[in-house]
């Protein structure tokens, strides 16, 4: 009887959270854009460094921990794109924490951004069931990321990529960044090259 009251008093409580004091529904409200944690060694000034103001169910960040200690963003993306082959979306952005053992993390961490929360619900449902994602034989963890992220497929065409993969002769290289460079450079941060 005790539980069914709480259940009850609980619900209720949950329907009038939506309307105000008039009993008028109140609109709603995204959420307050959080600043990342004191911890944060990055830019502060930089508003896409912080928590995006939309709902946790919007967000299409995940935060991968268990990582083997030298895992590479390559080598990441390269065990997903093997293993989780019903994953049809692009990764939007991809960075590796390095281990800490002095704070407890004996394991690299990762932040996966896909272009969809579809894409993101895909990978984090086919990392966290079996058959599990193993990298270097260890066992993959998936959460979502705390610091929410705005799919960019709301503010970016399906068309566009911020990555392009060129393979070339190590003799052709010199000659190729001779060329792109000049046109790639005009953009906002440049061009940066990984060999």
């Amino acid at each position: 009887g005790q539980l069914l009251s709480y259940q009850s008093d609980l619900v209720e409580q949950l329907a009038n959270l939506e309307t105000d004091n008039a009993g008028e529904l109140v609109p709603y409200q995204p959420a307050s854009p959080r600043l990342p944690s004191i911890n944060y060694a990055g830019d502060l000034t930089n508003a896409r460094n912080h928590s995006a103001a939309i709902e946790p169910l919007e967000s299409s960040s995940l935060f991968l921990t268990h990582l083997p200690p030298n895992i590479t963003v390559e080598t990441l993306l390269n065990a997903i794109c093997l293993y989780v082959h019903e994953l049809d979306d692009r990764v939007f952005a991809c960075s590796i924490r390095a281990p800490e053992p002095d704070k407890g993390y004996r394991h690299a961490a990762a932040t996966i951004i896909t272009f969809t929360r579809a894409g993101a619900e895909r990978l984090y449902h086919r990392i966290n069931n079996w058959p599990y994602l193993f990298i270097d034989g260890i066992d993959t963890r998936c959460t979502w990321n705390r610091t929410l992220s705005e799919p960019p497929e709301m503010r970016v065409p399906a068309h566009h990529s911020r990555v392009l993969l060129i393979r070339v002769r190590a003799a052709e290289l010199a000659r190729l960044v001779h060329t792109l460079s000049p046109l790639l450079g005009r953009q906002e941060g440049g061009v940066r090259f990984d060999t």
